[in-house]
């Protein structure tokens, strides 16, 4: 497991194309479809296989929900974990906290060795990565390698680089 602090990475096609982790940890709202940000072009890599998988609702996303999906994608994900957050207006950075605590623990108990998530996006609700990332940067900092976002900015950025200097 990686033991520096994890980066802020633009989640375009060509960002999660170059990440070499064989996993991604996804995680979405129950009340945003269609996928938003990083989520639509993980599913896109997938084919679909995301958004199948919730139209078909074996799958909801609601909070503490989560599933494995094994891809043949064309990226290098062999695998991604999708964690369920519920409704969007009702998480919070603590509740952001406590799932990311809980999805780093599956994870790791699954052997995934280089920490790589996706924050959630939300049409309707600005700040949303922001917050994310904040809640990764004081609850799984020292576990995550990449943490991939729609909009990266110097603040997302600056919440590593200062743990990276404490530790």
């Amino acid at each position: 497991m990686s033991k520096r602090p994890g980066r802020v990475a633009a989640g375009t096609l060509d960002g999660l194309d170059a990440w070499g982790g064989d996993s991604i940890g996804l995680f979405l709202f129950s009340d945003q479809r269609p996928l938003a940000g990083v989520a639509g072009f993980v599913d896109w890599r997938a084919c679909g296989a995301v958004s199948r998988t919730l139209e078909s609702s074996a799958f909801k996303a609601g909070r503490g929900e989560s599933m494995l999906l094994p891809t043949r994608m064309r990226a290098a994900f062999r695998r991604i974990f999708v964690f369920g957050l519920g409704v969007a207006q009702e998480c919070d950075e603590g509740i952001f906290r406590n799932e990311l605590r809980k999805a780093a623990r599956v994870m790791r108990d699954a052997g995934v060795t280089d920490l790589a998530i996706a924050a959630p996006a939300s049409r309707k609700q600005k700040g949303v990565e922001l917050t994310f990332v904040k809640a990764a940067a004081s609850a799984v900092a020292d576990q995550l390698r990449v943490i991939f976002v729609e909009q990266p900015t110097d603040e997302m950025a600056s919440l590593f680089a200062a743990k990276d200097a404490v530790g």
